[in-house]
């Protein structure tokens, strides 16, 4: 007898599809200042009174697994593979597909939004059950 994989990834979508949730990420863009204004060595100009023509942040909405144990415990970021555990409600752990998570761009992300409420990205992760392809990414975040 042998594992399903694809019956597991399949399933794993239908979930994600059903009972997921659509979570916008939020990824920074780069301020641009005009031009020919003299900048500091960060890049910053040096008369505070000077706007950027553009700067914010560009964003993508992706179907997630929302993960919640609003328990004593610490379900933080990782160090090493281990079971997720009971964490505090200000920790979340959001599952996506590797393929959305390739096709929406979300490396750079640096915030989500969950139930209208901001988190910031601590930690990205590949997991795959079984052997071959990485099946999902596993987003830590927390509420700052």
């Amino acid at each position: 007898m042998s594992a399903d994989l694809e019956g597991y990834k399949t399933a794993q979508a239908l979930l994600r599809a059903e009972m997921g949730q659509d979570v916008p990420f939020f990824i920074p863009t780069p301020t641009v200042w005009p031009p020919g204004v003299p900048r500091d060595a960060q890049g910053t100009p040096l008369d505070p009174s000077v706007a950027p023509l553009a700067s914010g942040f560009a964003s993508a909405m992706v179907r997630c697994s929302v993960a919640n144990r609003p328990a004593r415990g610490a379900m933080t970021a990782p160090k090493e593979d281990t079971a997720i555990g009971i964490g505090p409600s200000s920790h979340l752990l959001l599952v996506m597909s590797k393929d959305e998570y390739d096709d929406n761009g979300i490396d750079d992300a640096t915030w989500a939004q969950v139930y209208g409420v901001p988190y910031k990205i601590e930690v990205t992760q590949p997991d795959q059950v079984g052997g071959g392809d990485v099946q999902r990414m596993l987003i830590f975040v927390e509420k700052e």
